[in-house]
């Protein structure tokens, strides 16, 4: 199953690590689970690289991920815009969106 996590930014907060530790989980159990960050880049993307974990940033990248076109887009909800939900949802209508606030 192709999973896209999307997360604000990739730093050292409790959102940022649950989105990550989704993101390795789904991999380590056999999906292409991606992530793509919002706003800022951080010290977790050295955590995904170890696991080869393809990442995606918002501001250059949404076109990749609509080529890719998950299945599931799983929502790291805390500090995510609602323009940014709302823009997925017409980039990618037939993925399955679940959400996560911690």
């Amino acid at each position: 199953m192709k999973i896209l996590n999307v997360v604000f930014g990739l730093t050292r907060g409790g959102t940022e690590r649950a989105a990550v530790n989704f993101t390795i989980g789904y991999s380590k159990e056999g999906h292409d689970s991606r992530l793509l960050f919002t706003r800022c880049d951080g010290v977790r993307r050295l955590l995904l690289d170890k696991n080869n974990i393809c990442i995606y940033n918002y501001e250059d990248e949404l076109n990749k991920v609509a080529a890719w076109e998950p299945e599931i887009i799983h929502l790291h909800s805390h500090g995510l815009n609602k323009q940014v939900v709302i823009e997925l949802k017409k980039l990618l209508p037939k993925a399955k969106i679940i959400e996560t606030n911690v």
